[in-house]
């Protein structure tokens, strides 16, 4: 079953239970996703289905610390239940071991040896992973590799 069934489903069952947080996330990410097909003028694939739905938990993370720094402990709960919800509809990360075996095969590909050609690579690593890993992890992760 793909995440739009999945998504669809979910939202049924939670409108049937009358759970306020579930709808509202999940009718957040069905706009969000919507939305995308729209700009792109063609149905998601999974990957980018899943593009969104990283998109939107790294909002919610962005203001979930907005919320903190500014003495919100309400609407830093409230996000922090967002998160967690969206975090189920996101794909497995890969772990540092995974990314590291991706970065390998992509230097070993591009031939880079200093740190100063991390751009070089990292495309080619992200086209790669796509979105089972953020990209701040992976570009540190290559930093440290070309580094050693």
């Amino acid at each position: 079953m793909g995440l739009k069934d999945q998504l669809n489903q979910e939202y049924v069952v939670a409108m049937k239970a009358k759970n306020e947080h579930t709808v509202s996330v999940v009718r957040m990410l069905k706009t969000a996703i919507k939305n995308q097909e729209i700009e792109t003028g063609h149905e998601l694939s999974e990957e980018e289905l899943h593009a969104v739905v990283r998109r939107l938990i790294k909002q919610s993370q962005d203001a979930l610390q907005d919320f903190e720094r500014g003495g919100r402990a309400d609407l830093a709960d409230a996000a922090r239940a967002e998160i967690a919800q969206l975090q189920t509809y996101a794909p497995v990360p890969l772990s540092e071991d995974q990314i590291l075996v991706f970065i390998d095969e992509c230097i070993a590909e591009t031939g880079v040896k200093s740190a100063a050609d991390v751009g070089k690579v990292m495309g080619s690593i992200m086209k790669k992973i796509g979105s089972r890993a953020d990209g701040t992890i992976v570009r540190m992760l290559l930093t440290k590799r070309l580094s050693s």
